[in-house]
């Protein structure tokens, strides 16, 4: 396989290239990662109004029958969202590696479900599962090391040891999660679960993966930070505005209730959206660069949607 090398400008770009060229499709990808966490929200209003219309979770029998048939909902409920945001993270990441690829095809804003999606997530979980177990035996031997080592050194080479502990784990960490980052879009690219060529691709670019891997990093905590810091200020407009206005709010104003929830899907479907893109884009990017262009383009069999 020719290797041309990544361009980590290049890599670390193509998150905001593709929120300019695709806003709304970006958005919409919020939406597919965001709407499953308000599955137990919504089933809480189905349930009050359902099977308890007077229920009072203050009230002063905690222990009444209706109360467990609420808790074991919302149970339920919380197991079917988590498994829909499994689904919604491999729907995404596959749709983010399309679009980067130029895989999208006739498809509505590069999503689909179907084989390609499953073989993205089962890549996607194996490599978190082996990047976790890989990290902890790492750290917990770093630092069990460290705190053998801890007596013989003096008061002021602790923080020189601690900050040489923290690098040997970090820069480990950097590297592996480059490399196998590779995996999932080069099982778009390739068609089928890429382990082998996913891996094989980052030969000779550990180096550059892990400043990718540092960069985008260092960008998603910077939105995320930006997104806590709006979300304040929005609550803290909201409550002075609350204040002001002479309203009797009740939850059962509909009309304002669903308006306060149109708009909390609006924005934190496209922080979403925007944070996916910027975290996912680089390492499709970086399989583009380094992809074969001989390479036959993997059909659209198994797409059932």
């Amino acid at each position: 396989m020719a290797k041309r090398g990544i361009s980590v400008g290049q890599a670390l770009g193509e998150g905001f290239r593709l929120i300019g060229r695709r806003p709304l499709t970006v958005w919409v990808w919020g939406l597919v990662l965001l709407l499953p966490g308000l599955v137990p929200l919504a089933g809480l209003v189905g349930l009050r109004s359902v099977v308890m219309p007077g229920f009072d979770p203050a009230g002063p029998d905690p222990f009444d029958p209706q109360m467990f048939q609420v808790l074991a909902g919302l149970m339920a409920l919380n197991g079917l969202s988590q498994i829909l945001q499994i689904v919604g993270m491999a729907v995404v990441m596959t749709a983010v590696a399309r679009a980067v690829l130029g895989r999208v095809g006739r498809r509505p804003f590069a999503l689909g479900l179907g084989l390609h999606e499953v073989r993205v997530g089962v890549s996607h979980l194996v490599v978190m599962i082996g990047l976790v177990l890989v990290l902890f035996c790492l750290g917990f031997g770093l630092v069990a090391g460290g705190l053998a080592l801890m007596g013989q050194v003096t008061e002021a080479q602790r923080p020189w040891g601690i900050a040489a502990v923290a690098f040997l784990i970090l820069a480990p960490a950097l590297a592996l999660y480059g490399r196998l980052s590779l995996i999932a879009p080069a099982s778009v690219a390739y068609g089928r679960l890429a382990f082998e060529e996913g891996w094989r691709m980052g030969r000779g670019q550990t180096g550059r993966l892990a400043l990718l891997t540092l960069g985008t990093w260092l960008a998603t905590v910077l939105l995320v930070l930006a997104a806590v810091v709006l979300m304040l200020g929005v609550g803290f407009l909201a409550s002075m505005a609350a204040q002001a206005l002479p309203m009797d709010w009740r939850v059962e104003d509909w009309a304002l209730a669903l308006g306060v929830l149109a708009g909390i899907v609006i924005v934190f479907g496209a922080m979403a959206g925007v944070v996916a893109s910027i975290s996912l884009a680089p390492y499709a990017c970086a399989v583009r660069q380094l992809f074969v262009a001989s390479e036959p383009a993997p059909s659209a069999d198994g797409d059932i949607l």
